[in-house]
């Protein structure tokens, strides 16, 4: 709609205003992801209410601060605090690279998920770096 498209431009505009950090959230896919598709996604997410969006991208990126300080965690253990082949034993998931558009592929089997056993290996905060 028109109205949708003045909250892209907007959007667009105040990108360009932020520093890096806010622009890195916005491209968390990579820039082969596309603009319209990288503004579009975090648009649609808040229904085009531009101050919404706003306030998820700063909250995003202030999630994003620690793990970018620690190159998102490039060694799994460091974040686990245990081997990465005992977490996946218990919690199966793995990315198993790229689909043709280039976005990410997850694959997650929650139903196998053994609690206990993660709750003895790892703590939330781990899970989540």
């Amino acid at each position: 709609s028109e109205e949708e498209t003045e909250v892209y431009f907007k959007f667009k505009a105040e990108i360009e205003k932020r520093g890096k950090d806010f622009e890195d959230t916005i491209y968390c896919f990579g820039k082969q992801e596309g603009e319209a598709f990288a503004l579009c996604r975090w648009l649609r997410a808040r229904k085009y209410d531009f101050n919404e969006v706003i306030k998820m991208v700063e909250e995003a990126t202030e999630a994003r601060k620690e793990p970018k300080s620690f190159d998102f965690y490039t060694d799994p253990k460091m974040a686990l605090g245990c081997d990465m082949s005992v977490y996946f034993a218990q919690y199966p998931q793995l990315y198993s690279g790229f689909a043709k558009n280039g976005c990410p592929v997850f694959i997650s089997k929650p139903g196998v998920l053994n609690v206990d056993a993660v709750e003895c290996i790892t703590t939330l905060a781990g899970i989540v770096k």
